[in-house]
């Protein structure tokens, strides 16, 4: 389409019904301005050629300018080809109004993008409208997608060491290297490396061998070497940005070992994931299946949980003791009793998440509960931690990590689960399921979990086989009447009265504000 000096614009133009510009060839430049698509519109393998005879269009392939995606609609731009990505010069974007449907976008030059169009196609992406795809070149260098097995939620520790590689890198090399997640489910992770530096796209590549060949040598590293932090002569010779650095990644590589260790001995990690652990930062051709054998057995014999305690002790003799939180003392009537001894202090960890469709008021929740805590008869028992933005790794970790008594989460829900975030801040769906089974390996510590959230009483219900109190939602509620009920329910329970009182509070604090909600909460 198109000629040497020839304008191709569409304006104002509705595309209502599918659209298909697959292999269409732009010869000229190409302007969709205030359009709108309503239904699929493929851009899939099209050419837009640049073209310098037109001045006013001199470097522009081509504008979607103004353009609206309606509900309903998706927009692809794809190349099928291995060897050619999609848009081969200076491409914008701008919209009239947030998108309502999808743009996808797969194996494309994103460098050809506009750096404004980009950061706003980024913005979006990370709302859920735009779908970045696999083989998209955004960054001046970038590594191939390196898609990895996991297992049983070891996701967190691929993701541990690429970053432990990419800061060690940074500093090393005085030049940032990026990390970025594509994708992650609960068999595979998939990530890549980026740079925007302005180096050689060899030299790119052969500083990530030498990175990774670095690191692993660190743990050889000389007790001497880590001794000419104590001041001596040869200190004054030696960068010291480089021993920081070493020690750095020494410690972090020692870390991520120890947490190995723990679940080998507990069966949930296997030679093929410390595989995938190596995986992670390869760039060298060197064979991974024996340096993983290697290296598994070593862990296996070096960094247990024996160990681990061995050096926590040494190491921190001396310390004062503090106060133990969250241990099973005897305890007499009221607060979360239900027939097990009490702790001293009550632990209420909440987990606030605006995985998906309107924001919630989680901020104005969490301060209220905090008010009604300090102004409580037995204020001195409560200890209320958070947790903000939580994915299934975060939920976990600080399941893990707080062992908590109460486990308050606020967000958004369906009858098919709650909403979390993965690790690209997409929102992600956690089955009744999987949280019965989550709560079946905590019920020693927790009491009582309260789902805040709409249509949360089937998750009630799969929780409720193994923590003695539970609190959901069986309809829709009001963000206010979410909010009220908490206040309410926390007021109760730092007078020390029991859940199920508590309960009857929560639900009278929404009555008196005239919210409607109150017949909405259950307690299992």
């Amino acid at each position: 389409m198109g000629g040497a000096d020839a304008l191709v614009r569409f304006r104002s133009v509705q595309f209502r019904d599918f659209l298909d510009f697959k292999r269409a060839v732009f010869g000229s430049h190409v302007v969709f301005e205030g359009v709108s698509f309503g239904s699929v519109a493929e851009f899939i393998d099209t050419t837009f050629k640049l073209v310098t005879s037109d001045a006013r269009y001199r470097g522009a392939a081509v504008e979607f300018s103004q353009i609206e995606v309606l509900e309903g609609a998706d927009v692809t731009f794809k190349s099928t080809s291995t060897s050619r990505k999609l848009f081969d010069h200076d491409v914008t974007f701008s919209f009239k109004g947030e998108p309502q449907g999808i743009l996808h976008f797969e194996n494309v030059n994103f460098n050809e993008i506009t750096a404004g169009s980009r950061r706003l196609l980024a913005d979006l992406a990370r709302a859920g409208k735009v779908e970045i795809g696999s083989a998209c070149i955004k960054y001046r260098f970038q590594t191939e997608i390196k898609t990895i097995p996991i297992d049983d939620g070891n996701g967190s520790l691929i993701l541990e060491i690429a970053g432990t590689f990419a800061n060690y890198f940074t500093v090393q090399n005085g030049i940032n290297l990026g990390l970025e997640v594509v994708g992650r489910n609960r068999t595979h992770i998939s990530l890549f490396y980026f740079m925007d530096e302005d180096i050689q796209e060899v030299e790119f590549f052969a500083r990530l061998r030498q990175a990774e060949h670095e690191l692993w040598n660190l743990l050889a590293i000389s007790p001497g070497v880590l001794q000419l932090l104590d001041g001596s002569v040869e200190a004054l010779t030696t960068p010291q940005n480089a021993i920081i650095n070493a020690v750095d990644g020494v410690s972090a590589l020692i870390g991520t070992f120890f947490r190995v260790g723990i679940r080998i001995a507990a069966g949930r990690w296997r030679e093929a994931d410390t595989r995938s652990l190596l995986e992670a930062i390869r760039f060298n051709a060197e064979s991974v299946d024996v340096r993983a054998s290697t290296l598994h057995r070593v862990i296996l014999g070096r960094y247990t949980g024996r160990t681990l305690v061995a050096i926590s002790g040494a190491q921190n003799e001396g310390l004062p003791q503090m106060e133990t939180v969250g241990r099973s003392l005897p305890r007499g009537e009221g607060g979360l009793s239900d027939g097990r001894a009490q702790p001293s202090k009550v632990i209420i960890l909440f987990l606030g998440a605006n995985g998906t469709g309107a924001p919630l008021q989680l901020e104005e929740e969490v301060s209220k509960i905090q008010m009604n805590l300090k102004l409580a008869k037995e204020r001195d028992r409560f200890v209320l931690r958070q947790e903000w933005e939580v994915t299934i790794d975060t939920l976990m970790q600080s399941i893990l990590d707080e062992s908590p008594n109460v486990v308050h989460f606020s967000g958004h829900g369906e009858e098919g689960g709650i909403f979390l975030k993965d690790a690209s801040g997409n929102p992600v769906l956690v089955s009744c399921e999987a949280l019965g089974k989550l709560f079946r390996l905590c019920r020693e510590s927790v009491t009582c979990v309260v789902l805040n959230s709409c249509f949360s009483e089937p998750q009630a219900k799969a929780i409720r086989e193994h923590i003695p109190y539970v609190i959901g939602i069986g309809s829709d509620i009001l963000d206010a009447a979410a909010i009220d009920f908490s206040s309410g329910f926390y007021k109760a329970l730092g007078r020390g009265l029991d859940v199920p009182r508590a309960f009857e509070w929560g639900k009278l604090a929404m009555e008196l504000w005239g919210l409607t909600g109150e017949s909405a909460a259950v307690l299992l």
